[in-house]
């Protein structure tokens, strides 16, 4: 059988799910394929921190898409629950950035370079954050803090967006892994799943870690591999005020009172066991933190590959080699957190729109011959 549509989005996590939001809200008849169910990936398995913007790579191209993301998040949220009723919990609840072992930034340092950035940011000793109760050992610390730092509850906002994007007629194709394309010169005018094909006018490739697999069906070059991230889940009988970060570390309180540890790094391919050692690294830092959790084990762990590209940047944009593609892919830690900034890259170039964010650092077209040759 043979489907139609305006925009295929070939993959079904947050980034496809913000992208076929913002195109069917536009009027746009959007398809969603996915290998398994949608949102059951690194989507799903990270802790949902919103920075409000990026420091650590040094790249304010990087910086100000983070910025803008984090702008866009309480005007999403608001329009899902609008729309669906449901809750993705976000909140605007704030961070403290520890510095790291080994880190020779300061927290005085890092104060300076936030708010020279345009993102305020304090310097705080434990005593002196209210909210910050006794069980935290980081009374005599100083740290920085992100009073616009905020999170939400992955799987719920994934909950929500699939409800609004079944409200907006969005179709799912679940369980259709892609199998072969055809291409027709400089488009791709067939993508095979299972028993099924779907013809677009354009196509979205969102398929986060496996993106590197799929473009080797197209003989395109878009290096993005597999990083396995590890994370605790413990339960506290009050949850902390804050969101709490020691380099790539960090603490992430529920309002319910679940608490999430992660997260690991670990280059082994889509391996899905359980490292015992990296489990027992997260379990040592949050009791090197909360004392309270000596006494405990996590009450549940799990992974999630993340999508890394070769040079650690998105690739975000308009494929060079075929003109009604558009790559939207190798976010690494922080496809939740932009999510939504992307989803407008993507409404944009999908409707020929002027793009507001500048896209050249992260242009598909680096990691091609294509490239390379000019």
């Amino acid at each position: 059988m043979t489907h139609h549509a305006d925009v295929l989005v070939v993959g079904g996590g947050v980034i496809g799910l913000t992208s076929a939001l913002e195109l069917a809200a536009c009027g746009h008849r959007v398809r969603v394929i996915d290998r398994q169910a949608v949102g059951q990936e690194s989507s799903w398995a990270g802790a949902g921190m919103i920075p409000p913007g990026d420091l650590v790579s040094g790249l304010m191209p990087f910086h100000h898409l983070s910025v803008r993301s984090s702008e866009l998040w309480p005007e999403l949220v608001s329009r899902l629950q609008e729309m669906t009723g449901l809750d993705s919990e976000y909140i605007r609840d704030g961070a403290l950035h520890l510095s790291a072992p080994g880190d020779e930034a300061t927290a005085e340092q890092s104060v300076t370079a936030w708010n020279e950035s345009g993102v305020p940011a304090e310097l705080k000793q434990g005593q002196e954050l209210p909210s910050l109760d006794h069980r935290l050992e980081l009374l005599e610390q100083a740290v920085c803090y992100l009073p616009t730092a905020a999170q939400v509850r992955n799987p719920k906002h994934l909950q929500a967006l699939l409800a609004a994007c079944r409200q907006l007629n969005v179709a799912f194709h679940e369980n259709h892994e892609v199998q072969r394309f055809e291409r027709g010169g400089d488009r791709l005018e067939v993508v095979h799943a299972g028993e099924e094909q779907f013809r677009a006018d354009q196509i979205v490739i969102a398929t986060g870690a496996w993106t590197g697999e799929l473009a080797s069906l197209l003989d395109l070059e878009f290096p993005v591999f597999p990083v396995r991230g590890q994370i605790n889940q413990y339960r506290l009988s009050h949850p902390l005020p804050h969101v709490i970060e020691r380099g790539k570390q960090y603490l992430v309180p529920r309002r319910d009172g679940v608490l999430l540890v992660g997260s690991t790094e670990e280059h082994v391919g889509f391996d899905r066991s359980e490292h015992p050692a990296s489990i027992q690294k997260l379990h040592d830092f949050a009791c090197s933190l909360l004392p309270e959790l000596r006494t405990q084990q996590p009450e549940r762990q799990w992974s999630g590959f993340r999508p890394v590209s070769a040079d650690g940047l998105p690739i975000m944009g308009r494929s060079v080699e075929l003109q009604n593609v558009v790559i939207a892919s190798g976010h690494y830690r922080a496809g939740l957190s932009l999510s939504p900034v992307t989803g407008e890259i993507v409404r944009q170039l999908v409707r020929g729109e002027s793009v507001e964010v500048d896209l050249k650092l992260f242009a598909p077209e680096r990691f091609s011959s294509v490239a390379r040759q000019n």
